[in-house]
């Protein structure tokens, strides 16, 4: 018999917390339960009601007619929303026994479509997911698999440029931006700064305001994509904000986020979030600072099926991860614009993914100023043992002859 996964949804989970409880149900539970992207495809559903946003996201997920069960997880092991209640941090074994309890709770009758585990539907049309409040408090930029540009959105992400001469100092100038001058600088500085303090962050650079949460790796934002996207390409001389938030307080912060009624607070997954603003700040260009005449390096392969799609990113890291190589040559291997190259290269650098191709194992052995001098020595004294050696021979093959 085949085995069956019973769908789970979820609202307020980031991208990490998605990858736990996958690997979860797919190790600890067996395969008997699998993550899903619509409600109304799934029989369970999770809420993080810690993460700000998540009463919002109910309320509208009730406005659905989900019959599903709704399973709380909290720091307190409390909730009014939910069936039942799960403390943080979860306990494998408690919740190993609740799943059970509802799936033995769960008649066959009543149960929706379940789909085998190595076909689940994973695929949502762009006009649900344009009107899905939940699915897209959910989804927090974590679900791009498959996901093809049109021509418009390619531009937006890699740019229009086309292929530059290197050696041309004038058209060098089209293919290098400038991230420090920009909303991508302050946001990576934001999320140094995030780690170094080990607390929240709140980010205000040119008219935009992100929170950055280094320990549940969300940024927290009330601006669109189409006011943020344009924004990204600015420079600027003026300098960013940044605020420390503390854990007690980073509720009301991101509460303050909200310009209006209708504001809508967007959590995404900050690696997934830096990668994307690289993206719309480069647009197919390298960080001001990149040497194109040296060979780059890609530390691991990036999570692709979580990031923003790129043209031809799996052709461009499996060359990259393979050895180090200039990223013009890298362009001429695929046959593919650079501004794929390029834009490729500066997210990963963005997250600390890419680089000029000097690693640790450069500095492993000390250089010194003459590494040959014994080895001459010695070789001399070889062949010098060698040629007394061979002289008396000679001269008596010579002595021979003239007799």
């Amino acid at each position: 018999m085949k085995n069956r996964a019973i769908q789970v949804s979820t609202i307020g989970l980031n991208s990490r917390t998605l990858s736990t409880f996958e690997f979860f149900f797919k190790t600890t539970c067996k395969g008997k339960y699998k993550l899903c992207q619509e409600h109304s495809d799934a029989h369970i559903t999770f809420a993080d009601i810690d993460m700000p946003g998540t009463d919002a996201a109910i309320g509208d997920y009730r406005g659905t007619d989900s019959d599903n069960i709704l399973v709380c997880l909290s720091l307190d092991g409390e909730s009014e929303y939910g069936s039942f209640n799960i403390k943080k941090p979860i306990n494998s074994g408690e919740l190993v026994r609740l799943l059970d309890q509802i799936n033995e709770s769960i008649s066959s009758v009543d149960k929706k479509e379940i789909t085998e585990t190595p076909h689940a539907k994973e695929n949502v049309s762009d006009a649900t997911q344009a009107t899905d409040n939940v699915k897209k408090f959910n989804r927090s930029n974590t679900s791009h698999a498959g996901e093809q540009l049109n021509q418009a959105d390619e531009s937006d992400f890699v740019g229009v440029n086309k292929d530059v001469d290197i050696s041309n100092p004038r058209e060098l100038a089209y293919a290098t931006y400038d991230p420090q001058r920009m909303f991508q600088g302050a946001v990576l500085e934001g999320y140094r700064l995030a780690k170094d303090q080990r607390c929240a962050i709140q980010v205000r650079s040119l008219s935009l305001n992100v929170i950055i949460d280094p320990g549940t790796f969300t940024v927290y934002t009330a601006s669109p994509d189409s006011i943020m996207r344009p924004t990204c390409v600015l420079e600027s001389t003026s300098k960013p904000q940044f605020t420390e938030i503390q854990a007690k307080g980073l509720k009301a912060a991101v509460a303050g986020l909200k310009r209006g009624k209708n504001t809508k607070i967007d959590s995404h997954d900050v690696e997934a979030f830096l990668w994307r603003i690289a993206l719309w700040s480069s647009r197919g260009r390298v960080p001001i600072n990149t040497d194109l005449t040296k060979p780059v390096y890609l530390i691991h392969w990036p999570n692709l099926t979580r990031l923003t799609f790129v043209p031809h990113a799996a052709r461009i890291a499996s060359l990259l991860v393979s050895a180090p190589d200039t990223l013009c040559h890298i362009a001429e291997r695929l046959n593919v614009p650079q501004r794929y190259v390029f834009g490729f290269y500066s997210a990963c650098n963005a997250l600390d993914l890419s680089g000029i191709a000097k690693r640790q194992v450069d500095n492993m052995f000390e250089v010194t100023e003459a590494p040959v001098s014994h080895s001459r020595g010695m070789l001399r004294k070889i062949l010098g043992h060698i040629t007394r050696r061979s002289k008396p021979r000679e001269l008596l093959n010579q002595s021979n002859g003239e007799r």
